[in-house]
């Protein structure tokens, strides 16, 4: 939506839908895999450059300064997601079936920040709550 800037719903649902079919179709299938990867890598760029950025304007409306639990949350998502690229076999120990979330950074760093997200201000939220009864 930043990018062309269209907030239709029906657009949304449309593309999903193309997306939906390029699946199930198998000649749609081989004549999008058959794209160069330069355009693919190009694609692929943007859209991740575009998500890096959406991602930044989110942060940007979280107060870090009165609470230190988001700056926390934060942190320690990032650092949770980066070393499984900076040290892939981190995360060897754990269990066979636990590591599909271990060795994917998005995965991983989505996990540690729901967790800690709901540990630290969903009782936070909730003392505070206490407090005003």
């Amino acid at each position: 939506m930043n990018i062309t800037g269209v907030r239709s719903h029906w657009t949304v649902a449309l593309a999903g839908g193309f997306l939906v079919v390029l699946g199930l179709s198998p000649v749609l299938a081989t004549a999008i895999a058959s794209l160069p990867k330069p355009v693919v890598g190009g694609a692929g760029f943007v859209i991740f450059g575009t998500l890096v950025v959406v991602g930044m304007k989110t942060l940007q409306k979280i107060d870090f300064d009165t609470t230190f639990n988001n700056f926390m949350v934060v942190g320690l998502s990032v650092a949770m997601a980066m070393i499984t690229i900076v040290k892939p076999g981190f995360f060897q120990f754990m269990p066979e079936w636990s590591q599909v979330v271990f060795h994917s950074p998005v995965i991983m760093g989505a996990v540690t920040a729901i967790a800690m997200n709901a540990a630290l201000n969903g009782l936070s939220m909730r003392g505070q709550a206490a407090i005003a009864h």
